[in-house]
């Protein structure tokens, strides 16, 4: 497992630095609009790291589940098992058409060591066993709090 975890940073890494600049590296918040689903309701926000002159632009998205017979009642009693998940651009987008969900993206303003931060720490946790968790819904936890 650590070893694949190096593999993949490294492999961000060379990404980074060989197709671009620090600075054409970009590191976005996305926000999308409420749904119709009742998990939906409140938006969902996830993560966008993509790479100018490259085709790197991958979206890191917190909250992903899988459904059962009992949905409703797991989300209530906190027994739902929650993924992040790791995704193109453009399939998180065409998702979202298909829902009929407008997505709003803010670019952060960081430098390139926040940039590697941001992107070391989301691989880190995705070939990790911080990539599953459970969420208590009424308990407020991190990775669903984002400051706008």
């Amino acid at each position: 497992m650590h070893i694949l975890l190096f593999i993949c940073t490294l492999q961000i890494h060379c990404i980074a630095t060989q197709y671009s600049h620090p600075s054409k590296i970009k590191v976005s918040l996305l926000t999308v609009a409420p749904g119709k689903m009742f998990y939906s309701v409140f938006g969902h926000s996830a993560i966008r790291i993509s790479i100018d002159s490259s085709n790197y632009d991958i979206v890191y998205n917190f909250g992903m589940f899988t459904t059962s017979s009992d949905l409703y009642f797991d989300w209530l009693r906190g027994r739902m098992r929650f993924q992040m998940s790791k995704e193109s651009y453009s399939k998180f987008l065409a998702k979202c058409e298909i829902e009929k969900r407008c997505v709003r993206e803010q670019v952060l303003i960081l430098d390139s060591v926040q940039n590697m931060f941001i992107i070391n720490s989301l691989e880190k946790n995705y070939y990790s066993d911080k990539r599953y968790y459970w969420y208590h819904f009424f308990m407020i936890t991190a990775p669903h709090v984002s400051v706008i």
